[in-house]
């Protein structure tokens, strides 16, 4: 039987002065049949948490994000308080993302299907749309024009000169990026705590990681 609690795995309990009092099997029963009424109380996920059939990118369990891009490593850190790590630091507050992006502060408010503020002295405007079977994200991230296609198929993001090209094979994302030279190899897992948010996070977060 499954431990509910250690005192019911005991099942007894020792009064001062007296024997060992077995609880009855009607006890036992009657806190089994209650506990999942518990748990049907407990508050839904949002609406706007993307389902596992909705969700932007395949993903791997867990909260770290890995990019690597020729010999350089990313490593990101992604909870529901936001994104962190070098040359990245994002919080989510509501609808609002703060913090920097490649050492310049960046301010931005989240939309139903798009994306205002600003990073550094430079605007940031995006529109964030769902197509058949990409997520699609459009417009300028600060002086970077971003145009963005991600499915749990393949990745194509433009980001300024860059273009990055990237199929899903054997638990990760694999291609490469263009920048105007030779192309560098790419490699990129994606954690379940960034495809389990909304569209607009999705897009806010992952273009600011690119963008970076």
């Amino acid at each position: 039987m499954r431990r509910l609690t250690p005192s019911l795995a005991d099942a007894r309990s020792t009064p001062v002065g007296g024997p060992p009092i077995r609880l009855g099997l009607a006890a036992l029963l009657t806190v089994a049949l209650s506990a999942p009424a518990t748990r049907a109380e407990e508050p839904k996920a949002p609406l706007a948490v993307s389902s596992v059939g909705a969700r932007a990118l395949a993903a791997r369990p867990g909260d770290s994000l890995l990019l690597i891009v020729g010999d350089r490593i990313t490593v990101a850190r992604i909870d529901r308080t936001g994104i962190a790590s070098r040359g990245i630091h994002l919080e989510l507050a509501g609808t609002h993302l703060r913090g920097d992006v490649g050492g310049q502060r960046v301010a931005l408010d989240l939309g139903d299907h798009h994306i205002d503020g600003h990073v550094g002295s430079h605007d940031v405007s995006l529109e964030v749309s769902r197509g058949d079977v990409a997520l699609k994200v459009n417009g300028r991230f600060g002086a970077r024009q971003i145009g963005l296609q991600l499915s749990p198929a393949e990745v194509t993001a433009d980001v300024g000169p860059c273009r990055y090209t990237l199929r899903f094979h054997h638990n990760e994302y694999a291609g490469q990026v263009e920048c105007g030279a030779d192309p560098e190899p790419v490699h990129l897992r994606v954690p379940a705590t960034l495809v389990a948010r909304g569209d607009v996070e999705v897009a806010a977060l992952f273009t600011s990681l690119l963008a970076r």
